[in-house]
């Protein structure tokens, strides 16, 4: 079943990235009409686009540290090896944007919806 995935994903990754990046757009436009709220849509987009870019500008932040992370711990210790992540790869972005941001906008979405 991981194999499955893994394959779908080297396949698809951008369709993937994409399809994600288009929920969240949507979902924030429409989202004022959920909490029966005047529609603005100078206002709504601005937040899609504030959304998005959030996202974007925290995925490298998020690959480099977690590199510099591993790198710490290959430093400590010698005779442990470990395989650094290649940071020169745009699948490895592809992959924390698109976790990532599935992630924090579900996130935001409870604490939006349910914890008023």
């Amino acid at each position: 079943m991981l194999e499955i995935i893994k394959l779908y994903w080297k396949v698809y990754r951008l369709k993937i990235a994409l399809a994600i990046t288009l929920i969240i757009i949507g979902t924030t436009l429409l989202l004022p009409l959920l909490k029966s709220e005047t529609f603005d849509l100078v206002e709504s987009l601005t937040q899609s686009a504030m959304t998005i870019g959030l996202y974007i500008i925290m995925t490298p932040v998020f690959v480099i540290g977690y590199y510099f992370y591993k790198q710490q711990q290959q430093d400590r210790n010698p005779g442990y090896k470990l395989e650094l992540p290649d940071i020169n790869n745009v699948d490895i972005y592809l992959s924390v944007y698109t976790v990532y941001a599935t992630l924090a906008f579900i996130a935001s979405l409870f604490m939006d919806n349910i914890f008023p």
